[in-house]
């Protein structure tokens, strides 16, 4: 079983992918997303890498500039999850 720790882990790396894949879905260049957030390039780069973690408005304000629903996004990143922490819960019962 895995602990909490690798769930949280798991997650962000999660993150990261999803918030790559709204960009590229959108048609995006991170220079052209950074434009639309205000932030830099680099910024951008940083979060699809994993290197820095996103928060709730970041990740919310990212899904919108990608012309995303940002619920839609908080799915893509849950649902992988949720599958595996079920499969935790039925090995535990």
């Amino acid at each position: 079983m895995e602990s909490l720790t690798t769930w949280w882990a798991l997650g962000y790396g999660r993150t990261a992918s999803v918030l790559r894949v709204l960009r590229v879905n959108a048609a995006l260049t991170q220079r052209e997303l950074a434009s639309r957030l205000g932030k830099p390039q680099s910024t951008i780069h940083s979060r699809e890498k994993n290197n820095r973690r996103v928060d709730v408005v970041e990740f919310v304000a990212w899904a919108v500039a990608c012309n995303q629903d940002p619920d839609r996004a908080v799915r893509m990143v849950l649902s992988p999850l949720n599958g595996k922490r079920q499969e935790e819960h039925d090995l535990e019962s």
